[in-house]
């Protein structure tokens, strides 16, 4: 018979031993078209701009339309700075993050993955307290062996996804992969020399994705098993 602290040794030597899956939130995991159109809409109405109607600004988000030229479209003029500071300050409150909803088939997705690969959470978001807490509110926060969240960094999003990884000493190869939406993640998993995975309902179209030349497009993150990754 094991002793408790064996057991618990072996659960942390099983748990080292599976290769990692590399999972952004934003976009892979929740929908976040709705706070984003809020946020950017609130920002605009403040500036004293007309928003644009929240399919056009989708659109342009997805197709990484400069900040400028929304800004432009919206009645406004040489205000990124001060856009810029109101979208920091509201998109990640909680009257904000309370418009976010699962994407379609996650949490059995996430079963899957953790049953398979060390689970790492991925994010540029700020405030861990309210990641913490909307991960918990949605039932996905015990899938995650790991949740990485930026505090300040001053580089490219990719580089930051990057070093959340390494600074974490968590060492990733040529048997683990990334999943995310946007060319942050596609970069960051290129650059740590794991497999990449592209979902194409979330922040970034799949014909801006496609040029990235992830591993695998899929349509949502409920189809991962079509790629060998679960197998």
């Amino acid at each position: 018979m094991f002793t408790g602290d064996l057991l618990k040794s072996l659960r942390r030597m099983s748990t080292v031993m599976k290769p990692a899956a590399l999972l952004d939130l934003d976009g892979p995991i929740l929908d976040v078209s709705l706070r984003h159109y809020l946020t950017y809409s609130n920002g605009i109405m403040r500036l004293g701009g007309k928003p644009v109607d929240r399919d056009t600004f989708w659109q342009a988000k997805r197709h990484k339309t400069p900040d400028s030229e929304i800004l432009a479209q919206s009645g406004l003029h040489l205000e990124a700075d001060a856009y810029n500071a109101i979208k920091f300050e509201t998109i990640e409150s909680i009257p904000y993050l309370n418009f976010d909803q699962l994407q379609p088939g996650v949490p059995a997705i996430l079963r899957q993955i953790a049953n398979r690969y060390h689970l790492i959470l991925v994010t540029l978001r700020h405030s861990r307290d309210r990641l913490i807490e909307q991960l918990v509110s949605f039932g996905i926060s015990g899938y995650f062996d790991n949740v990485l969240n930026i505090a300040v960094s001053t580089k490219t999003g990719w580089e930051t996804k990057r070093d959340l990884i390494n600074d974490a000493g968590i060492a990733v190869g040529t048997g683990d992969f990334f999943v995310g939406d946007t060319e942050t993640d596609i970069l960051a998993g290129k650059a740590l020399g794991v497999m990449t995975v592209a979902v194409c309902n979330g922040i970034r179209a799949e014909s801006y994705l496609k040029p990235l030349a992830p591993n695998w497009i899929i349509a949502t993150l409920a189809d991962l098993p079509a790629t060998n990754l679960l197998k």
